[in-house]
């Protein structure tokens, strides 16, 4: 056998193998986040991937129950000095939600730790930040047609709950917690 055929078979065998690297990686590359974590399918684009949601939930005292777990839970994680700021979005049941407030003694202004129409309670609008980006770029939004429910509560982070019944009758919850007052 000839040296140049040798020589075009150990390059076609190294562009080959290089292929075959360089698809491998970044096959990983798509599939595993920032750190060598999975990437989360819940996390909303711009979360920092740094932290995990379990370790950020814990981090800002925030429980969430397997009923809202297992919905179209989203979320976002973002460095805050030495704290993290949480954007967390929940989808379920009303009594759902109304663990997860329980859980977390979260109260609105009469001091109810879940969702109620009573005629007594002040229809609410939905806070400032609401219409801030993250929220704005994740496309929270309250519907202007139905009422808003305002709970806030958590210490040392403080957390505001946005809840709202869609109009097939669940409930959506936006949650934004962040560490001071």
């Amino acid at each position: 056998m000839s040296s140049a055929v040798t020589t075009v078979r150990k390059h076609r065998w190294w562009v080959a193998t290089g292929a075959a690297v360089l698809a491998a990686v970044t096959a990983l590359l798509v599939t595993v986040g920032p750190f060598g974590r999975p990437a989360d399918p819940r996390a909303y684009p711009g979360d920092d991937g740094g932290i995990t949601l379990d370790a950020g939930l814990a981090e800002a005292g925030i429980e969430v129950p397997d009923c809202l777990r297992n919905g179209e839970l989203r979320y976002a994680l973002h460095p805050d000095r030495e704290h993290i700021r949480v954007h967390l979005r929940l989808s379920g049941p009303v009594d759902c939600l109304d663990t997860f407030l329980t859980l977390n003694d979260y109260a609105d202004v009469l001091g109810e730790r879940r969702i109620t129409d009573r005629p007594e309670k002040v229809p609410q609008t939905a806070p400032e930040w609401m219409s801030a980006d993250p929220a704005r770029e994740f496309g929270w939004k309250a519907d202007p047609g139905r009422r808003v429910h305002l709970f806030q509560g958590g210490l040392p982070y403080s957390v505001d709950v946005v809840a709202q019944q869609t109009a097939n009758g669940t409930y959506l919850a936006y949650v934004y917690a962040f560490y001071g007052h």
